[in-house]
C-alpha cells in the first residue's frame, strides 16, 4: 500500500494527498470493465514475475537465463520495429547494460542471496533514487504531500527489511540496488 501511495503522489502535482487518492480512485472507477480486467492481468503477471524467475533459476545459470530472456523478447521485435537512429555501439551498450547488467545481476542475486518477494520490493525502491536524482540533476521540487508519501513508503520498506529471513544477505540487497543503476546506465 505504501508503494502505491508513493506512485500516486509522486506523479501528481496536487497539494493534497487525499485529493490525489480520490482522483486516482475516480480514474480506476471510470475505466471500463475490460480495461480494469486488463490492468488486473498486468498487475498479476508483474506481481508473479519474480516467483517464476526463481523457478527458472533452478534450471539455468543466472546470466544465461537473462540472455535467453532478453533474446526471446528482443529478437521478434527486430522484424516489427525500425532500427533506432543511434550508432550500433550505443545500441549494443544499452542491450548489454539492460540484459546482462540489470537482469543478470538481479538473477544472480536471486539465485542464492535474496528471496523473490523481497527482491521485487527492493527493485521498487529505485523510485527513491529517481527522486533524489531529479532533485539534484533537474532541480525538481518535492511537494509536502510527496514528502509524506516518501516517509510512509520508506517506513514500510524499513519495517520489512528489519524482518528479513536468513536467506537474504547484504550482498543480495546490494546487488539488487546496483542493478537499478545498470538499467539507468
Amino acid at each position: 500500500m505504501a508503494l502505491v501511495l508513493i506512485y500516486w503522489v509522486s506523479f501528481n502535482t496536487y497539494s493534497s494527498l487525499i485529493h490525489s487518492i480520490i482522483l486516482n480512485l475516480a480514474l480506476i472507477i471510470a475505466m471500463s470493465k475490460t480495461h480494469q480486467l486488463l490492468a488486473f492481468i498486468v498487475t498479476l503477471i508483474w506481481g508473479t514475475n519474480f516467483v517464476f524467475i526463481k523457478y527458472g533459476l533452478e534450471e539455468l545459470p543466472p546470466f544465461l537465463f537473462a540472455a535467453i530472456r532478453f533474446f526471446l523478447v528482443a529478437f521478434p521485435l527486430v522484424f516489427f520495429l525500425k532500427r533506432p537512429k543511434a550508432n550500433w555501439w550505443l545500441i549494443a551498450s544499452y542491450g548489454l547494460l539492460i540484459g546482462f547488467g540489470q537482469f543478470g545481476v538481479l538473477f544472480y542475486a536471486m539465485q542464492n542471496d535474496i528471496s523473490p518477494g523481497l527482491a521485487s520490493l527492493v527493485v521498487q525502491t529505485q523510485i527513491f533514487f529517481s527522486i533524489v536524482f531529479a532533485i539534484f540533476l533537474f532541480k525538481e521540487s518535492i511537494m509536502p504531500a510527496q514528502w509524506i508519501a516518501l516517509l510512509i513508503s520508506f517506513s514500510g520498506i524499513a519495517l520489512i527489511a528489519s524482518r528479513v529471513d536468513d536467506n537474504t544477505t547484504i550482498l543480495g540487497l546490494v546487488l539488487v540496488h546496483c542493478r537499478d543503476e545498470l538499467g539507468n546506465g
